[in-house]
């Protein structure tokens, strides 16, 4: 019997260290993606920033927008592919300071 307590002692010791490693594993896949989504709100503010700075320099003021007038000064700046261009030097220039 000593012998067969000690197997099964051996089975449960194993099985334990199974249900850590699946454990510490799900927790690294939950940290990976909190990392993954403060990276992607970190990209969307920066674009937001550089979007503010491109509408300063052709307005030279800044102006408290909503959603509809984003999507309509877009529409404005892709039309014409001077703005379009200096919209992306921006973005890179400022993305690269950063």
């Amino acid at each position: 019997m000593n012998k067969l307590e000690r197997i099964l002692d051996k089975i449960e010791k194993e099985n334990k260290k199974k249900e850590d490693s699946t454990e510490k594993i799900k927790e690294l896949k939950l940290q990976a993606k909190e990392l993954e989504k403060e990276f992607e709100n970190k990209r969307k503010i920066e674009k937001g920033e550089a979007f503010e700075k491109f509408e300063n320099k052709i307005t030279n003021k800044a102006i408290l927008t909503n959603g509809k007038f984003v999507y309509d000064f877009l529409e404005f700046v892709f039309e014409d592919e001077r703005f379009k261009d200096i919209l992306t030097d921006l973005t890179d220039s400022y993305l690269s300071n950063k």
